[in-house]
């Protein structure tokens, strides 16, 4: 074959590449509008939640100068959108985001984003009220008019040289809030759009208290470098907890707790603790604990229990006998309320409790979900494969994957 005729081959196999490839995808294309309804240039537009993240989409997406945006070659799917722009004033938390379906066709999915008005700006000046120090970790749960609440840490903005920014023109209700101190209350009938506000807010302390434990196996052997993780389960700002990991003695400690109910979590995956069934019927029970400020440390033992066994789980197209790549695993214990645990992605070995009964399913995109299997106790350290085979959906339309598919 002469090179003309090799290179006219491969402009066709690339055209035909191109078109089928395209054929596979969808597209959306929208507007932005701010509440009087008129334009908004400069809004990025975002997706996510499935196999089309932000980072795959170049050059970024964002509203032109009539508002109008278009994004081409989106897989098919359902996903979650959202329209922002914090420098701009539009920072994208105080509105819901949007679900957006997306098939393999050449009409678009339309969508139209409102990012309301301008957002206002706070300026905040918070310091102890006994020392006149600065105070840090600084949160702010922000309820606009009648809707819920919604905390806004303030040293990630400003690291990243943004002020907290709130809804302008409604009803807003500021709670200044920090570990280890009362809050303090502001409201405001409306602020105008782009305002900077100042807020001076000096907070009370109150006492703190700490937590210390040992974690230990079902053989009450210490466990080390098993990470504990404190969550602050009363009402209010408990603080950003960082987890802990354990000694060579299997001790730990946290330290200027806000007094209150705390839960911790075990885990160590690499010895076959996964925090994945962490409370769950048959396995271990998660620790609950009572902070008192001023008080000595509440001492606790945590069982990190059995083992866990080893699963590997493969799709396969029930037809084709093909090896399906792209795949969630749920896993239910059979108590009562259930409880679940998802696996995501291609095959591999992860680790499921042993010494108790559960069911898996099988999902994946295209395809019916499979019937859930049970699997009887295996024993720690135990391993065990299965090949599931799946049958292709009819409809035209892919499978959601979520823990409360049936």
């Amino acid at each position: 074959m002469s090179s003309r005729l090799v290179a006219a081959a491969f402009v066709i196999v690339a055209i035909f590449s191109s078109l089928t490839a395209r054929a596979q995808t969808g597209c959306l294309t929208g507007s932005v509008v701010d509440n009087a309804g008129e334009p908004v240039e400069g809004i990025r537009i975002t997706m996510g939640d499935n196999v089309w993240t932000t980072a795959q989409i170049s050059p970024e997406p964002k509203s032109d100068e009539s508002g109008q945006f278009r994004i081409e070659g989106i897989p098919p799917g359902t996903y979650k959108a959202n329209a922002f722009n914090d420098q701009l004033g539009y920072p994208g938390i105080w509105w819901p985001v949007r679900d957006v379906s997306i098939t393999a066709t050449s009409v678009c999915a339309n969508i139209t984003f409102n990012v309301r008005s301008r957002a206002a700006k706070l300026k905040l000046t918070v310091t102890d009220a006994a020392t006149s120090k600065p105070v840090h970790d600084i949160v702010l749960d922000v309820f606009p008019g009648d809707k819920p609440g919604l905390w806004l840490p303030v040293e990630p903005l400003l690291s990243y040289g943004l002020p907290p920014q709130v809804p302008s023109l409604t009803r807003l209700r500021i709670v200044v809030a920090a570990k280890g101190y009362s809050s303090a209350v502001f409201t405001f009938p409306s602020l105008a759009a782009g305002e900077t506000h100042e807020i001076i807010a000096k907070l009370s302390p109150k006492g703190l208290g700490c937590i210390t434990g040992i974690a230990i196996d079902e053989n009450y052997s210490p466990v080390m470098a098993a990470t504990i993780s404190p969550r602050f389960m009363s009402a209010g700002y408990g603080g950003g907890l960082a987890p802990a990991k354990t000694d060579a003695d299997g001790k730990f400690a946290f330290d200027n707790l806000r007094p209150g109910d705390y839960t911790l979590w075990p885990e160590k995956e690499s010895d076959g603790f996964s925090g994945n069934w962490s409370g769950w019927r048959g396995q271990v029970e998660l620790q609950k604990v009572t902070v008192t400020p001023g008080a000595a440390c509440e001492d606790v033992t945590i069982n990190m229990g059995a083992r866990g066994a080893l699963m590997k789980v493969r799709a396969m197209d029930g037809a084709t006998h093909e090896y399906l790549t792209d795949m969630q695993v749920i896993l239910r214990n059979l108590g009562d309320p259930p409880q679940t645990a998802s696996i995501f992605g291609a095959p591999r070995e992860f680790l499921v409790p042993s010494r108790t009964v559960f069911t898996l399913q099988v999902l994946a995109p295209n395809y019916k979900n499979s019937e859930r299997i049970q699997v009887e106790p295996l024993s720690p350290g135990e391993k065990q494969e299965l090949t599931v085979p799946m049958r292709r959906e009819t409809a035209a339309a892919p499978a959601v994957l979520n823990e409360s598919s049936k």
